[in-house]
Parts: structure tokens; C-alpha cells; sequence
């Protein structure tokens, strides 16, 4: 009788602990791959799907990186949204966790007020931009730190000073990229 308990308790636990396992392991693939933002979700949730909503003017900004982590090319999308008046100040600004550039914006109107030039972009495994996979900002502060090597590259009088804008994932991914830039 004792034999048959310890067993029955022994299965128990062998199979809570399988059960344990794959929970958490289907947490992990949905941490890693968020869902993406969509203009349709976005027009669901934000009522705006892109500047034009929000009365800016912008353009599409492409950057080509390359991913710590495969060793491969990512294209990071973003928009240039310009300041009224000329202006030497930029404000990159970097979304949450399973949001986008367009729920960043609403940051935008804020910054061009006080005179900065703008530029939303989407990171990794997140709306345009490629990848499949978030790292919780371990490898996104290496791809927005080439990210703002190549605006200053592509736009050097807009962006003589630099300010890092982040919310959530975006916070967490603009202070470990300052944290290895003097230049910020």
C-alpha cells in the first residue's frame, strides 16, 4: 500500500513537473516572438495608423544592421518626421514591448513643439522592421546604436544633439544604448 502511494505521488509530481516545463516554455516562444503590430490593430487600438493621422509630415527611413546575435542583416524601418523650422536636434524615439512606430509617435507632436526633428523606429521582431525574435533589449541597444550611426551619417545637420526617448522595452533598450555611447 505505501509502495503504491510513493509511486502514484512520485507520477504526480513527474507529470506536474512536465506540465511546468511546457507552460513554461510556451511563455518563452510568446516572450521572444511578440505579436506585431498591424496597421489594422493599430488603427483598432490607437485610431491612427502613421503620421499622417497625427497632421506630420514624414518619410520612410530603412537602416540595414547587423544582428549581433546571427551575424546577419536586419532592416530596422522607421520615419523622418522633420522639425518645422530647421533644427539641429533629433529625438529617436523607441516603442514598448508588442507596439511599433506608430504607437511611439504620440511622443512626436511633443518633440517637433519644442523643436526636434523625429525619428520613430521599429524594433526588431516588431512592425516593419525584420527579425522573428525580441531579446528583451540585450541585442535591439547594438541595432539602435547603427541605427543612430546612420542617421547622423544620412541627416549630420539634423542630429548634432541627440536625445533617446523610450517607453517600456523602448526605455530599457535606449539606456543600455547610452550606456555604451559617449555621445548621447
Amino acid at each position: 500500500m505505501l509502495l503504491n502511494v510513493l509511486i502514484l505521488l512520485f507520477m504526480l509530481i513527474a507529470v506536474g513537473a512536465v506540465l511546468v516545463g511546457l507552460v513554461c516554455l510556451a511563455m518563452a516562444r510568446f516572450l521572444l516572438s511578440p505579436p506585431r503590430m498591424t496597421d489594422g490593430a493599430a488603427l483598432w487600438i490607437l485610431k491612427r495608423i502613421g503620421p499622417d493621422d497625427l497632421g506630420l509630415p514624414w518619410e520612410n527611413a530603412w537602416f540595414e544592421v547587423l544582428d549581433e546575435k546571427t551575424r546577419g542583416k536586419l532592416k530596422i524601418a522607421g520615419w523622418w518626421i522633420p522639425s518645422a523650422a530647421p533644427s539641429t536636434r533629433c529625438a529617436v524615439i523607441v516603442h514598448g514591448y508588442a507596439d511599433a512606430k506608430v504607437g511611439g509617435i504620440a511622443w512626436a507632436p511633443t518633440f517637433r513643439a519644442v523643436g526636434f526633428n523625429v525619428l520613430a523606429i521599429d524594433l526588431r521582431a516588431h512592425g516593419e522592421s525584420e527579425g522573428t525574435q525580441t531579446t528583451a533589449g540585450y541585442f535591439e541597444r547594438y541595432d539602435l546604436s547603427q541605427v543612430i550611426d546612420q542617421v547622423r551619417a544620412q541627416r549630420p545637420g539634423a542630429t548634432q544633439e541627440l536625445v533617446l526617448f523610450g517607453v517600456s522595452l523602448g526605455a530599457a533598450v535606449v539606456g543600455a544604448t547610452a550606456a555604451m555611447r559617449d555621445d548621447i
